[in-house]
Formats: structure tokens, sequence, C-alpha cells
């Protein structure tokens, strides 16, 4: 009687942790019980989890709607096909020194622009930001395909904490808007002699509580 109760109660256990571990939200405390830890979406690409002292925000590279991914790729293989067609008459063919010079230029700026939209691709597939904000420190990752190095940033010399607003009427602010680039930092702040700008493509919403968990963990 007493060991098919402990029975049924491991299988419970080891239920409740392997299906807690699937998503995130329990952990052991004391070796061997588990605790639900404070997870929240707060946006379409942004979650919050509390676990002990230590507060994560996750802001996730992906795109919000699937056509806006369908159309950088488009844009990717038509750049990249346009590219190599360039570069294939570039070696082939017989030109003079002018016009020769004229490929080598174009085939600079296609080679900036293709690093661009591959990296923003491949960032919107996979890549994300991490803060980790735990015993007075911001820890700052930002994640492409598993890389990525974290910059530790005592809060004690956070300065100038707030929202970067970017001006809906010039073109710098409408580009930095685009869905297809990398960037568009909402959250900002100096530590000591050095501007950071952390928090891309996040609404309004998600960047005050961001700034106001910083503030927090500041305090």
């Amino acid at each position: 009687m007493n060991t098919d109760y402990c029975g049924k109660n491991r299988m419970n256990y080891y239920s409740l942790l392997n299906k807690g571990n699937a998503n995130g939200l329990y952990t052991f405390v004391n070796g061997n019980t588990l605790e639900k830890n404070m997870k929240k979406s707060l946006g379409t690409n942004t979650t919050i989890s509390k676990q002990n002292n230590e507060t994560i925000i996750k802001v996730s590279g992906t795109l919000p709607e699937k056509w806006m991914e369908h159309a950088l790729l488009a844009w990717v293989i038509v750049w990249s096909t346009l590219g190599s067609i360039v570069f294939y008459y570039w070696v082939s063919g017989n030109f003079t020194s002018d016009q020769k010079a004229f490929f080598m230029v174009y085939l600079a700026f296609w080679g900036f622009f293709e690093y661009r939209s591959v990296y923003s691709l491949l960032y919107k597939k996979f890549g994300y930001e991490l803060l980790r904000l735990k015993e007075g420190h911001l820890y700052y990752t930002k994640n492409f395909l598993g890389l990525g190095k974290a910059h530790r940033y005592d809060l004690k010399n956070v300065s100038e904490l707030g929202i970067i607003e970017h001006s809906r009427k010039s073109f710098a602010g409408a580009y930095n808007k685009s869905f297809w680039i990398v960037g568009n930092e909402r959250v900002g702040f100096n530590h000591i002699s050095k501007k950071v700008a952390l928090a891309m493509q996040v609404t309004d919403k998600e960047a005050k509580e961001i700034v106001r968990l910083i503030k927090a963990a500041k305090s």
C-alpha cells in the first residue's frame, strides 16, 4: 500500500519535473522539491522570468508576421542571384579597365548589402538578446547562432537610463523601424563614459517595462 503510494508520487513528481523543464518553469529547491518560477510574456517577442534573486529578460529577433520573413527571404534570394550573375560576367567577360573598375565598385556595394541582408535573415530566425539583472549588475548578451559575449554593467555606474525615441519624420528614424534591419534599440543608458543601447524592435510598452525593471534592480 505504502509502496504503491510512493510509486504514484514518484511518477507524478517526475512527470511534473519533465513538464516543468520543457517549459522552463520549475527548478529544484533544497534538492528535493520543485518551485515554479515567475514567467510572463511582455509582448510578441519579449519574455520576463524571475528565479530566486535574478530577473531574466529575453528579446527574440523573430519577426511578428510570417509574410515579413517570406519577404526578407525573397529579397535575399533575388539580391544573391543578381550579384552572382554580375560576378560571373565580371570574371568571364572581356572588359576594359574602366568597365572592370565599375564592376568592382558595384560588387563592393552588393557585398555590403548581401552581408547585411543575410545576417538580418539569420538573426530574425535564430537571434535574441538576453538581459540578466542580478546582484546589482546587468549582464547583456546578443546571441546569434548560439554565439555571443556577455557584457557586464555595474548598475551603480548607470546613468541617463531611459527610452530611445526615433524621429518618425527623419529618414534614419523610418529606416531604423524597418522590419528587415537588425537595430532600432529602444532602451539606452550611459555606463561611465560609454553609451549603451539594447532591446531591439520592442514596443513602447515593452521598453517602459524593461526600463522599470532595470531601475528597480538599480535601487
